[in-house]
């Protein structure tokens, strides 16, 4: 998916919500977000039974890793991926949508322009 379908369907989760807050988004959408103690390796994921998606995420990170981890996840929701993907996965285009959608989640690149997407190159950078 490109980087400008990602940055609409980010664009207007944000102006239907009226919030760029991942958690509130998802309660919105009916998405349950719990908490579970995993060991160190696991970061979050999602499952989707029956239709009704809900994430997990790792306890054991601080709040601003939270937020950047249920944008993460939210974004493989919103942008319909299926299966398990991880840094590991062969999928790594799921990966970087996700992380792309997270980006335009939560930094606002008018005003915070302190990363920039290449689409040619399929990176991300931070300046």
């Amino acid at each position: 998916m490109s980087s400008n379908k990602i940055k609409k369907a980010v664009e207007n989760l944000k102006a239907t919500y009226n919030t760029n807050n991942p958690f509130v988004i998802c309660e919105h959408l009916g998405i349950t977000v719990r908490e579970r103690n995993f060991n160190e390796t696991r970061k979050a994921y999602f499952v989707s039974i029956y239709g009704q998606p809900s994430i997990t995420i790792n306890s054991n990170y601080i709040e601003k890793s939270k937020n950047i981890l249920c944008a993460h996840e939210l974004g493989h929701i919103i942008l319909g991926h299926t299966g398990v993907n991880n840094f590991e996965s062969e999928n790594q285009e799921a990966e970087r949508e996700a992380n792309l959608f997270a980006l335009y989640m939560l930094f606002d690149e008018d005003d915070f322009e302190i990363w920039k997407y290449d689409e040619l190159s399929n990176k991300i950078y931070i300046r």
